[in-house]
């Protein structure tokens, strides 16, 4: 459900030092785990891991924020050639609700 849930890439706004990554969720579709039918949802509900427990994300419509400082960043090269790694752990639900699609976990990435 994650990655297919958002239209990637996402966004990352960095304003006076405080950065924010905006998440928008779009519709997707799977398979029930109760019934097998194919349900269409939206995620919901998603909640970022910060400081030892998952925190609510700030939702405007199907937008989702989270703060940049949540992320844990590897900073990979040198120079030019040099990368942020950054990753955090979410979890979301579907419109559809945990009968057919349960809370999904996932490792969110990203390179800058």
């Amino acid at each position: 459900m994650a990655n297919e849930g958002f239209e990637h890439p996402c966004v990352l706004n960095v304003e006076d030092g405080v950065g924010e990554l905006q998440l928008h969720a779009i519709p997707m579709g799977a398979k029930s785990r109760m019934t097998g039918d194919f349900m269409k949802g939206k995620v919901t509900n998603l909640q970022y891991f910060e400081s030892g427990r998952f925190v609510s994300a700030e939702s405007n419509g199907h937008v989702y924020s989270i703060l940049a400082a949540a992320l844990s960043f590897v900073n990979i090269g040198k120079g030019i050639g040099q990368v942020l790694h950054g990753t955090v752990g979410l979890q979301m639900d579907c419109s559809v609700g945990i009968i057919h699609m349960p809370t999904s976990k996932a490792m969110f990435t990203i390179l800058i």
